[in-house]
């Protein structure tokens, strides 16, 4: 190994001193944010009131239906949504068994409800016949028979806002 004195190479030497004092630069340029930082992002919107769709009849049942349940354990009550959002609503109880049921629908609202009606396990479809077809506001019961075990509601306004309770108790 041949020693070199460091006087010797002053090429090497500005080389290593411009790379230090690049570091230092660049050490500091980040420590005082010459950098430009992240955007942050965008905020939300706020829906303006004008924008807010309410649903007049979101809870139209909720006080009375608890104590209905408890006649009629199989029961659903609600609304079908807001104007230009509403949708028929459904639901199944694969629990009660074949035989005689009372069948209890109250309304509000709507012009006309159509509460179609299944057993089994299958949901009922729009091709399934309406079991009621009521003008509302009004309370109207019916009596069916199943051979199968559980059943399924769906009931449908039609596109029309309101608020429906159906309950489905044993017959007697």
């Amino acid at each position: 190994m041949v020693d070199v004195p460091y006087r010797a190479l002053p090429a090497a030497r500005d080389a290593v001193r411009l790379a230090s004092a690049a570091g230092i630069v660049l050490g500091a340029a980040v420590l005082t944010g010459c950098f430009p930082s992240p955007t942050p992002p965008a905020p939300t919107p706020t829906p303006s009131p004008s924008s807010v769709v309410v649903d007049e009849y979101a809870s139209y049942y909720d006080e009375l239906s608890p104590a209905v349940a408890l006649v009629a354990p199989a029961s659903m009550w609600g609304s079908f949504g807001p104007e230009d959002a509403t949708q028929p609503a459904f639901w199944m109880d694969q629990s009660q068994p074949p035989g005689d049921l009372t069948v209890v629908l109250e309304c509000v609202g709507a012009e006309t409800l159509d509460l179609r009606f299944a057993e089994g396990d299958a949901p009922p479809s729009h091709t399934t016949p309406s079991l009621l077809e009521v003008n509302c506001p009004s309370t109207t019961i019916t009596q069916v028979t199943t051979v199968g075990e559980g059943f399924a509601v769906e009931v449908d306004s039609h596109g029309q806002t309101g608020a429906f309770r159906v309950s489905v108790a044993p017959a007697g």
